[in-house]
């Protein structure tokens, strides 16, 4: 694979710089939203972490397993909505923490992946 590394700030960058891009990793910049979108219609976009959480549609699941997590009471917990599945990273963290994690995947509507670190 022929694939180069650039590092963009959102805040002085052209976003035009982006659409030479193939792939996006570790994205974390609040107006560029509509830009994400469509950059995944044809592009990858690649989370880690916390950043895999924004992709996916709202943070209910991560929101029952880790409440605490939750410090400022949002009510809103929607997120960009770019992937049709849940992702759970740090599954291996999850799964010694939260007793009742398989009870509530089980009774979840969404599909679920789950990555260990």
């Amino acid at each position: 694979m022929n694939l180069t590394v650039t590092i963009f700030d959102y805040d002085t960058d052209a976003p035009a710089i982006l659409m030479k891009a193939d792939v996006i990793e570790f994205i974390r910049a609040s107006n560029t939203v509509k830009f994400l979108k469509n950059f995944s219609n044809t592009n990858i976009l690649i989370g880690m972490s916390a950043s895999s959480l924004i992709l996916q549609k709202v943070l209910t699941l991560i929101n029952q397993l880790t409440p605490e997590m939750n410090f400022l009471n949002l009510t809103n917990i929607n997120t960009l909505n770019l992937v049709v599945v849940e992702i759970l990273p740090h599954w291996n963290k999850l799964e010694d923490r939260s007793p009742n994690i398989h009870k509530v995947l089980n009774n979840y509507n969404y599909d679920v992946i789950t990555l260990s670190d």
